[in-house]
């Protein structure tokens, strides 16, 4: 991938999500819970999100990412 790219997945390589009981999926609940966490750089981020995807699904389900960042990375929300 080209310089400066991050890639997220909601669960490894062959895997299958899951739907979760709620109106989002574990996955996207983490990820909105931390995204806009204040000055945390994007793949800090993405590690709180996996240790919340892993304690929702009882470690069944773990997201995934692939960088190419060059640099820190922080949402500005």
């Amino acid at each position: 991938s080209p310089s400066g790219m991050l890639i997220a997945f909601a669960t490894a390589p062959g895997e299958v999500a899951f739907d979760g009981g709620g109106s989002h999926s574990p996955f996207t609940t983490a990820l909105l819970r931390h995204i806009e966490t204040p000055d945390i750089e994007v793949r800090d981020m993405l590690t709180r999100v996996r240790r919340s995807v892993l304690q929702a699904t009882g470690g069944r389900q773990v997201p995934w990412d692939y960088s190419s960042l060059s640099r820190p990375f922080v949402f500005h929300l």
